[in-house]
């Protein structure tokens, strides 16, 4: 998958596209929820009074095992140049050991090229309990009591479905209760638990519908079939929950569609796909069996440019990596793919559809222009493993 331009894509969330989702519902009627006590420990609160909003009835029940994400990583800017970023975000607690799911576009400044976590990096985790509140900032309510946050690390990271899991060194955590997405009905309702904005509204609720089923959204190189919602959203609440009447996971909060003639259309990663990938990244680091091309696209030259420029419409490769089925096929910087399987190729996307055809190990065909040579030649490329920050 690219890298070269995941944290430039996944940064630009809080403008054209990228932001978050939906959260979770209520029921009437008296049920269990959890309230937190310390901050780690679960307490019994038994709600038996139908006038109970249910808003409110499944805020006290999941808002425990939602949690505040800060990062501070490198990102390279236009030039090139590497500047230090901080960004806010949402996770959902998945284990009580201390397992945290969230984003991948939420912590990938704190990544490398390798999608591991760089050594100057810090992402800090905020949960939600008795200790001091932070101070607000000006014309901003205060916070919630929050525990100090605490050091995580990445476990694993998937930029394919933009998730990631991370560990922090804390047990008898508020686990949240899974949900099955595929139960979910068009106008069911649904809410958004997480931190619009960072953490000076932390634990921010937000009520809608569940508007749509298996949309495909598109974002940069990545194809997703999501959860749409009406429900508000906004930058910070990436990583949070969806959850539905009962207080179950039903969605990762990670996409809105924002600007001139777009209201109320957000997307979640349905918590039957997260599931999966998550024991991946926890037992592996990565998402076994993908297979793997072994190069680095130009993201400053899509087809349209190498048109105007006389050149073939195509992929522009910026970088082959070591020891990969690429480099091991004579690929070259400046190569331009312009056909894999016989099939033109004018996207990544594209690129990755054929891929996918294959199986870790079996060959692709693909139609080279070489630069260098000005002309087209046909390569035979054995696929391997993507491990993880990989094309």
């Amino acid at each position: 998958m690219n890298t070269q331009g995941k944290k430039s894509f996944y940064t630009a969330l809080t403008g054209t596209l990228v932001g978050i989702l939906i959260g979770a519902l209520l029921m009437w009627g008296g049920f269990t929820v959890f309230a937190p006590n310390s901050g780690n420990n679960k307490q019994q609160v038994i709600i038996n009074d139908e006038s109970d909003s249910i808003g409110s009835t499944v805020a006290k029940k999941v808002s425990p095992s939602v949690v505040g994400i800060s990062v501070k990583g490198n990102i390279r800017d236009f030039l090139g140049m590497l500047r230090q970023s901080e960004g806010t975000g949402s996770g959902v607690i998945v284990r009580e050991d201390g397992y945290i799911l969230t984003n991948y576009h939420v912590i990938a400044n704190a990544l490398d090229e390798t999608g591991k976590m760089s050594d100057d990096a810090e992402i800090d985790v905020t949960f939600l309990g008795d200790a001091p509140a932070v101070p607000p900032i000006a014309s901003l309510p205060a916070a919630p009591s929050l525990i100090p946050p605490v050091k995580a690390k990445v476990v694993g990271s998937d930029h394919r479905t933009d998730l990631a899991v991370l560990k922090v060194d804390k047990t008898g955590l508020a686990a949240i209760e899974w949900g099955d997405s595929s139960k979910l009905e068009v106008g069911e309702t649904v809410l958004a638990i997480g931190n619009p904005g960072g953490m000076n509204l932390a634990w921010s609720v937000s009520k809608g519908i569940v508007s749509g089923l298996n949309r495909k959204v598109r974002a940069e190189y990545n194809e997703f079939s999501l959860i749409q919602t009406d429900a508000t959203i906004n930058p910070g609440n990436s990583g949070g929950a969806l959850v539905n009447s009962n207080g179950e996971l039903v969605g990762i909060n990670t996409i809105k569609m924002s600007g001139e003639g777009f209201e109320g259309l957000g997307f979640a990663i349905p918590s039957n796909e997260a599931k999966e990938i998550i024991e991946d990244l926890i037992v592996n680091k990565y998402v076994k069996g993908r297979p793997y091309l072994g190069v680095i696209i130009n993201e400053r030259f899509p087809a349209e440019a190498l048109k105007a420029r006389g050149y073939p419409e195509g992929l522009l490769v910026d970088k082959v990596r070591p020891f990969s089925g690429a480099s091991e096929a004579g690929l070259q910087t400046n190569d331009i793919i312009v056909k894999a399987n016989g099939v033109e190729v004018k996207t990544f996307a594209e690129l990755s559809e054929e891929i996918k055809k294959h199986k870790v190990g079996e060959s692709i065909e693909l139609d080279i222009y070489r630069y260098k040579e000005e002309k087209t030649v046909k390569v035979k490329v054995t696929l391997g493993e993507e491990t993880g920050g990989q094309q």
